[in-house]
């Protein structure tokens, strides 16, 4: 979506580094520079004449630009959305960019048609960010570089809470880029929109990223990784928690020495002998514990593992984990995929439909043009009446127990 361009102003800025004079009827900036290139960026202002967007599209990408654009940054603090289309950028760029990325208040970046020597896009969210939506189309990532970029993505790495949208379209993506994909939705719920069109990823890759959506037994590995982060979260837990509430009892035993001793100053030695001897009652003891836990809680946040308990269950003596509800959009068009994927498709589909829990809504649009699919099928038919009810379910909220029964009825 095109942001409005603050009246639809925008400020054309050429580096020169010629010596010759600018033309008059151009907005130009001249910068000092061994080489003779011109640097066309596009400045976006809002309606109050803030930035909020830069772009570079055809055109160089210098690294002193960026370093300028790093002192810069601490200044312009709504400047949310950074565009670097179809122009040659190396890797010290990609290098500035993330280094000064945390410090920003970017949301949006844009690298389609940019490609890397080395692809090292990684480097973009390896980081706590502000980043919520990546687009790496037409940027000849192939697997190696996908699994870079989605290890990124995997719990508990920095960027697996904040970014939402991912788009890989038009790369070389085959199936066992598709395999990592999978790996990473196991354990992220941060993820809504991903798109994978223009790959070349079949029934195998596709069954791989599906499998996450369903149900799926934890691996051995995952077990003790699940239980290693628990402990440690247990641990950091206590102590926080133990601090917290003998600073808020230190406080009740001033307050109410100060109220008992009518405010009177006191020697500092026998004020603290007295205060200790001052016991709060059962009900200061529970007001106490409760705003312990809840400055606990704002000081660590929740245990927001993906195989916690109330994600996972024992089935047959295996541990399972509910299957990834987060992903609401999935494009996996012009591909290499059968029909199928579309039957693969329809079971994911009817398992979320029937295990959804409150505030979930599961995949609510999937696009599979384009792959080797008949013109028609029952299971395509299922598959279209199964995304219309999703989307409805998105519309109206979620479903309660008594109409999810209804639509297990018909």
């Amino acid at each position: 979506m095109k942001r409005e361009k603050s009246t639809m102003s925008q400020y054309m800025s050429q580096a020169q580094v010629s010596n010759e004079p600018e033309a008059p009827d151009t907005s130009a900036l001249k910068v000092c520079s061994d080489d003779q290139t011109n640097v066309f960026v596009t400045a976006a202002l809002d309606t109050v004449g803030r930035l909020v967007e830069l772009e570079f599209k055809h055109t160089i990408v210098p690294v002193f630009l960026l370093k300028i654009l790093t002192l810069c940054i601490p200044f312009q603090q709504n400047l949310n959305k950074l565009t670097i289309q179809s122009c040659p950028i190396s890797d010290k760029a990609i290098c500035e960019i993330s280094t000064f990325l945390p410090q920003s208040q970017i949301t949006e970046i844009c690298f389609d048609e940019s490609p890397l020597p080395t692809c090292n896009y990684g480097l973009l969210l390896e980081r706590q960010t502000q980043l919520k939506s990546l687009s790496l189309n037409r940027c000849c990532i192939d697997d190696s570089d996908c699994s870079d970029i989605v290890a990124k993505l995997a719990y508990p790495a920095p960027s697996c809470r904040s970014l939402t949208i991912l788009s890989l379209a038009s790369n070389f993506i085959t199936d066992k880029g598709g395999l990592d994909i999978s790996s990473m939705l196991r354990t992220n719920r941060s993820l809504r929109y991903l798109n994978l069109s223009g790959n070349h990823i079949t029934d195998t890759g596709a069954f791989s990223i599906f499998s996450c959506l369903m149900k799926f037994p934890l691996t051995p590995e995952e077990i003790n990784t699940k239980r290693v982060r628990n402990l440690q979260y247990l641990k950091s837990y206590r102590e926080v928690y133990e601090k917290c509430y003998k600073d808020i009892i230190t406080s009740f035993n001033e307050k109410a020495f100060d109220d008992r001793s009518g405010g009177r100053k006191r020697i500092t030695q026998r004020r603290s002998t007295i205060a200790v001897a001052v016991t709060p009652g059962h009900g200061a003891v529970a007001d106490a514990a409760f705003k312990a836990e809840a400055m606990t809680i704002d000081i660590i946040g929740r245990n927001d593992d993906p195989f916690s308990n109330n994600d996972t269950h024992y089935l047959n003596g295996y541990l399972y984990c509910n299957g990834n509800m987060s992903l609401a959009y999935l494009d996996m068009s012009f591909n290499k995929m059968s029909h199928l994927s579309i039957v693969k498709l329809v079971e994911v589909m009817r398992y979320q439909e029937s295990s959804l829990r409150k505030s979930e809504y599961g995949l609510i649009r999937v696009v599979m043009d384009g792959n080797l699919l008949p013109a028609a099928s029952v299971h395509l038919d299922q598959l279209q009446e199964l995304i219309e009810r999703a989307t409805f379910r998105r519309l109206e909220g979620p479903l309660n127990k008594s109409e999810k029964k209804i639509n297990r009825k018909r």
